[in-house]
């Protein structure tokens, strides 16, 4: 088999969509970690005393964002299910979950940079759980099956790593 067979293999795709994800997560949660350590160590003062409105935009922002994500992530999706072609599904698939990660990733790191101006632990909380809801949309082949509706002869050639596209 050459190595561009390999990279065009269900299992290499999955493995790549995983690496998106991966590497988005990982950054927010270093962001946390790094914001975290500045303000607890006063390395970065408050900026802003009154933290209600940046509270207040966090979860606008937050529920604006991941709703937008969501709704374009489901009206790609729907086109997907049109398609006859699985390389195509899956590339689709890919630009629909990168466009619901961002939508995702930027309320996390609005919030991190509310809670380094402020210092407000509220908003610190919302910004880890939009990094756990971030990472419970970790890509599996069950999820990835589902989302885009595949019949059964496609979720077989999906859940076997070796079928080339």
């Amino acid at each position: 088999m050459d190595n561009t067979s390999l990279l065009s293999t269900t299992g290499a795709y999955i493995k790549v969509q995983r690496l998106i994800h991966l590497a988005l997560l990982a950054g927010q949660i270093f962001f946390l970690v790094v914001a975290f350590i500045l303000r607890s160590t006063g390395a970065f003062p408050t900026l802003f005393e009154d933290a209600n409105i940046f509270l207040l935009a966090v979860l606008l922002i937050t529920a604006s964002a991941i709703g937008a994500g969501l709704f374009i992530f489901k009206q790609r999706m729907a086109t997907v299910a049109e398609k006859t072609d699985m390389a195509d599904k899956l590339a689709d698939y890919r630009a629909a979950a990168i466009v619901k990660y961002a939508l995702a990733e930027a309320p996390s790191f609005f919030a991190i940079i509310a809670y380094m101006f402020t210092g407000n632990m509220i908003i610190l909380g919302i910004a880890i759980a939009i990094i756990a809801y971030f990472a419970m949309m970790w890509p599996s082949v069950e999820k990835m099956s589902s989302e885009m509706n595949l019949n059964p002869d496609e979720k077989m050639k999906l859940e076997k790593p070796e079928t080339l596209l």
